[in-house]
């Protein structure tokens, strides 16, 4: 009886904790799968002597070649964020982040990429993240996960 009433306060304790780890882990799956995308991108760009582009909208985000070819999928990799997840931007020089609308973030061999900051964000849970213009990788991420 003793064992099964230390289950249960155990149990009662977890249920929370992993509540908030799911939570957590919903917020950080879109920032690994755009820096993949970040990667695969610079790659294609270097392999294939063309640009290639990262869409971003309001609920995903998706790789594709700048100017599709014949053959060409339509894209390459496509990542949707959680229910109640939302994504911002902020480009170099400005002050306020801004819901991303449609935006294309261009990757061409040998030339440097849009200067970008994103923020992801799902109620009061933030990551934020600035990348190099010069590979594309994350400079600095800031999380707040109360």
């Amino acid at each position: 009886m003793l064992a099964l009433a230390i289950g249960a306060i155990m149990l009662l304790v977890a249920v929370p904790v992993l509540g908030d780890y799911q939570a957590q882990k919903q917020l950080r799956e879109p920032t690994e799968k755009l820096a993949d995308q970040i990667d695969r991108a610079r790659e294609l760009a270097l392999r294939e002597h063309r640009a290639y582009t990262i869409e971003l909208h309001l609920d995903y985000f998706t790789l594709q070649p700048a100017q599709p070819q014949p053959g060409d999928p339509p894209s390459l990799a496509v990542a949707h964020l959680a229910r109640g997840q939302r994504l911002l931007m902020k480009s170099w020089g400005q002050a306020q982040w801004h819901e991303v609308r449609d935006f294309r973030w261009e990757f061409v061999a040998g030339r440097l990429c849009e200067p970008l900051s994103l923020r992801f964000q799902r109620g009061s849970a933030v990551i934020e993240q600035t990348f190099s213009p010069l590979t594309g990788a994350v400079l600095s991420e800031t999380s707040s996960m109360p």
